[in-house]
């Protein structure tokens, strides 16, 4: 599809897995992910954050950049679908941003979902880090952003991750559209833990890549 489209200039419409390049390479150990940061320290890394509600999961992903933004990882998750209440959204926030920031110094801040003015209002409160809205940049703008990570070898996820390893394996294109690229949101599949991990990254690309 993007060889088609990117390469050859023509329109082709997008079937099947959206990030189609993803594979076990992708995924690595935690003492694999201590060897690649060894040659290559984190600069920075960032929490992003989706809310749960209308029967989808709350997710918080942590995402870090090495020195020069060369590679990207994916180093926890938090997935909750009880979504029990907004005090115990906010307590699961600050516990698990606490964490972070004593397991990865460098971590920056959080980028959230801006649908929920008071919930953001609340982890400001309830974190000693920035808590930023996310730009909630188009859907397919944050798609092409990944898959250019993938096909560059530049994108790893930590297998303590099941749950961002799920969605990725698991986002399908919408076939109901065939000239237009929607990614298939219909519960059942874990896009919350995308819209997360994409909230984290999303500011970035000239970082990325160059512009």
């Amino acid at each position: 599809v993007f060889y088609d489209r990117f390469i050859l200039g023509k329109w082709v419409a997008a079937e099947g897995r959206v990030y189609e390049g993803f594979s076990s390479e992708n995924i690595i150990s935690s003492k694999r992910l201590s060897e690649r940061l060894g040659e290559s320290r984190l600069a920075l890394s960032v929490i992003g954050v989706d809310y749960g509600g209308n029967g989808s999961a709350s997710a918080f992903v942590h995402v870090g950049f090495d020195a020069g933004f060369k590679n990207m990882y994916v180093l926890s998750e938090y997935y909750d679908s009880r979504n029990r209440s907004a005090e115990s959204l906010i307590s699961a926030f600050a516990e698990y941003a606490a964490r972070e920031k004593e397991r990865f110094p460098m971590l920056n801040c959080a980028c959230c979902d801006s649908a929920e003015q008071l919930l953001v209002k609340s982890f400001r409160r309830a974190v000693r880090m920035e808590v930023k809205n996310a730009l909630k940049r188009p859907i397919n703008t944050r798609i092409n952003m990944l898959n250019r990570l993938i096909s560059a070898k530049r994108f790893y996820v930590l297998d303590e991750c099941p749950h961002v390893i799920e969605a990725l394996r698991g986002a399908v294109w919408d076939e109901r559209d065939i000239h237009k690229d929607v990614r298939l949101d219909n519960g059942t599949s874990n896009i919350d833990s995308l819209d997360a991990m994409e909230y984290a990254f999303e500011r970035y690309e000239k970082q990325l890549f160059g512009f």
